[in-house]
């Protein structure tokens, strides 16, 4: 990862690397949107994929953009559909817990108003989706897969989970 961004960060000085040492998962993202130097902000993970050929330029006349995916685990590639009650039903989804990673959104990076509440939460994706989809006004959903993500099978935190209080729990403890 290291050598494939800082080769692209040599082409395009949009493009930064950063060395996130001893922070882990939560500190990094809270780094990498401290340092975000644009309107809009994307999480992405060392080894995944986006594909930005779907994305148009009317996309952006919103304040985040939400995209289905890919998912590879050992049993293949699967496609992820994320449900259209994320835009049609959004009180819903927040009061049930319904989470997706992170990673599925583009967002304007002022929809996060203090990165302070990275500083206690268990699990920055719920942070983030809470955050994004509670100050949007205006919601762009693309049917297309975008993002390829792969899930490791030793990765707990990487599915989506919808409303379920025992992994709450869990993800507090670490």
């Amino acid at each position: 990862t290291k050598e494939i961004v800082s080769n692209y960060s040599l082409k395009d000085k949009r493009i930064k690397y950063e060395l996130n040492p001893y922070r882990g998962k939560v500190g990094g993202t809270k780094f990498g949107f401290e340092e975000a130097l644009y309107e809009w902000v994307k999480f992405l993970d060392g080894d995944d994929y986006i594909d930005f050929k779907e994305l148009q330029p009317n996309h952006f006349n919103s304040d985040s953009i939400i995209h289905n995916y890919w998912e590879l685990d050992s049993k293949g590639l699967k496609r992820i559909k994320i449900s259209d009650d994320i835009i049609n039903d959004r009180d819903n989804w927040i009061g049930n817990l319904r989470s997706i990673p992170k990673a599925m959104f583009f967002f304007k990076k002022s929809l996060i108003r203090n990165s302070n509440i990275f500083d206690k939460c268990i699990f920055e994706d719920l942070v983030i989706n809470i955050s994004v989809l509670y100050n949007s006004k205006k919601i762009v959903k693309i049917d297309n897969c975008l993002y390829y993500y792969r899930q490791h099978s030793n990765n707990y935190y990487g599915n989506s989970f919808f409303g379920n209080p025992q992994k709450v729990k869990l993800l507090g403890h670490r």
